[in-house]
């Protein structure tokens, strides 16, 4: 639920001008509706995570066009990449770096598309994935962490976009499953008319080849042939928790942590021993 008043009134202004545009042209008020969607929020990079992100070695590689912005750390061990979520850059891993750097892993983070240091004014999950694939034809990386849409973007770069896997684990917290569920969520929060909706809907199609509902990383999840740890907290209120369970049950060799507390950012160290532990597994 949004508090904020003067979001509330951009919100209302937006959506009023759009559904009105859909009297019109229900296809371009869709394809306003999608940009509106696509424009993340925040995922400036503040003065603490300005100061963490210092201490990294930065590399710009493109992807579609647009610049790339990867940290890097080195160690001695395996390379793990993380890969942030939605509203967010890659200064939330400060916290984790400590306990990767101690186990002897070199660390690459990456900034998604209109997301901290890398370009683009518009995300979507296909366009991260496209700026993951930059990443791995440039290093190699042997096991990967992510966040929310982070965490969902790792598995449809890895099963959809560029099979087979070269990935060789994952750890993924709080990941969304079902594309129709947040398109739901947004449709909701933006109150749409019929006709937006289903100028919205065939806009999607005819840009991606198939539909809002035809869309699920659970769906997937069973093409990741390799060990993954699916971390998600019942309380929750960004991503559904169930969706969580859904995506370890499809992946072939998936694991699934209930956390307590821990709501969508699921920040902690018991969360980040368990993530390292696991990917010091077998090593």
């Amino acid at each position: 639920m949004i508090r904020n008043k003067k979001v509330q009134r951009t919100i209302r202004w937006i959506s009023s001008s759009i559904n009105a545009a859909a009297y019109v042209s229900p296809q371009f008020a869709g394809r306003m509706a999608f940009d509106v969607f696509c424009r993340p929020i925040g995922g400036g990079i503040n003065e603490k995570n300005k100061s963490f992100l210092a201490t990294a070695q930065r590399h710009t590689l493109k992807a579609h066009g647009y610049d790339v912005r990867v940290y890097e750390w080195p160690g001695n061990g395996p390379t793990v990449l993380l890969a942030h979520g939605w509203a967010s850059n890659s200064g939330r891993w400060r916290y984790w770096l400590p306990a990767l750097q101690e186990a002897g892993f070199r660390v690459l983070a990456l900034d998604a598309p209109a997301h901290g240091e890398s370009g683009s004014k518009r995300f979507h999950m296909l366009h991260y994935a496209g700026f993951i694939k930059s990443v791995l034809d440039h290093f190699t990386v042997d096991m990967a962490v992510g966040h929310s849409v982070g965490a969902a973007s790792l598995i449809l770069q890895q099963c959809y976009t560029n099979p087979p896997a070269a990935i060789k684990k994952l750890v993924l917290m709080a990941p969304p499953s079902e594309l129709k569920s947040m398109t739901r969520d947004y449709f909701k929060i933006m109150q749409y008319n019929s006709r937006t909706k289903k100028g919205y809907e065939k806009f999607f199609k005819q840009k991606f080849g198939f539909a809002v509902n035809d869309f699920s990383i659970a769906g997937l999840a069973h093409a990741f042939p390799y060990p993954a740890l699916v971390i998600h907290d019942p309380d929750d209120t960004v991503t559904v928790f169930d969706e969580g369970r859904l995506i370890a049950q499809a992946l072939p060799m998936g694991r699934f942590m209930a956390t307590k507390n821990k709501d969508h950012h699921l920040y902690g160290p018991d969360v980040i021993e368990a993530a390292v532990a696991f990917l010091l597994e077998n090593r």
